[in-house]
């Protein structure tokens, strides 16, 4: 995975931002600055970005264009071939 969360802390200063920065651009990822919270940032988008996905199916949207545009938009994987290999249930 290309990409890295940077986690701000409460303490956390300029320095040490700028160096875990650099440090991320030098191994070729791509940083993510994002609050402490529970749970990663991409774990959290998880379930909203399927629950579309199955909802543009339930409202007719063909599942091969849900999951093109979806790769058109830059997500490596489709929402509904997602919920399949993570055996995620919608609401």
């Amino acid at each position: 995975m290309r990409l890295v969360e940077i986690i701000l802390g409460k303490n956390t200063g300029k320095l040490a931002l700028a160096t875990a920065l650099d440090y991320v651009r030098q191994i070729g990822k791509v940083p993510i600055i994002v609050k402490d919270s529970r749970g990663f940032f991409a774990n959290r988008c998880v379930r909203p970005y399927v629950s579309e996905g199955v909802e543009m199916f339930l409202e007719g949207v063909p599942p091969t264009m849900v999951e093109n545009c979806a790769k058109m938009a830059g997500m490596p994987v489709g929402p509904l071939s997602l919920a399949d290999e993570v055996a995620l249930i919608s609401d």
